[in-house]
């Protein structure tokens, strides 16, 4: 099995919207997340309940718990968001995990590999392909509507705009990165100083923010 079924067993579930028992534990996913290609947490913004309550946040997956720290996930700042971790069924024995810059410890919480996954479809090449194609963006399309929905109820227009344009322009390599910077000087609060600033202030907030600036230098713009 490969992680990337893991994904898919994940996202099925998210589809399904009922609840699955596994050891003391019950899991509803009422959000899959954002699936992220580059660095950090799997999934980004996932909703879901576990043993009645409903958490949204960062779910990182893998095919065992020791990969967890194997990859040294739990020494990694990017991860310490992540509210649970999934791994698969051949995991018999899944144990809570732990990062360092969390005080709570992390859930894990191994999915049955009985979780039927949505079936794939193939379409002729050509004209005849035109159909399904803009099915599948309008599909796409929706998917973005229902991820940003789900982010209002949590976060303000203008700091969602701030963060998804920051992530942007990380492009691919550094979206994450991008994205935690916009939320490390949320939208409200860097509104309101803004204007009271200089341009070389602001920059020097970003580069701070970002790690760029000796903490302990006694430089005026650090």
């Amino acid at each position: 099995m490969q992680e990337s079924e893991l994904y898919n067993q994940w996202q099925a579930l998210a589809k399904q919207q009922k609840t699955i028992t596994t050891g003391t534990m019950q899991l509803r996913v009422l959000n899959a997340g954002q699936l992220q290609t580059a660095r950090g947490p799997d999934f980004q913004y996932a909703r879901f309940e576990l043993n009645g309550t409903t958490y949204q946040g960062d779910v990182e997956c893998h095919l065992r718990t020791r990969d967890w720290y194997r990859h040294q996930h739990h020494l990694d700042p990017a991860y310490a968001n992540v509210l649970l971790h999934v791994v698969s069924a051949s995991d018999t024995s899944p144990q809570t995990v732990w990062h360092r810059l969390s005080a709570s410890s992390i859930p894990t919480i191994s999915i049955p590999s009985q979780t039927p996954l949505t079936a794939v479809q193939t379409c002729a090449a050509g004209a005849e392909a035109l159909p399904y194609i803009e099915r599948l963006g309008w599909q796409r399309f929706e998917n973005k509507q229902h991820f940003f929905s789900d982010l209002l109820q949590s976060f303000t227009p203008a700091q969602i705009f701030n963060e998804y344009g920051m992530r942007i322009l990380g492009y691919s390599g550094n979206e994450l990165p991008f994205q935690m910077l916009a939320r490390r000087l949320p939208w409200n609060w860097l509104a309101a100083h803004i204007s009271k600033r200089t341009s070389e202030e602001i920059t020097a907030l970003f580069f701070g923010q970002a790690g760029f600036l000796e903490k302990r230098s006694q430089n005026d713009y650090a």
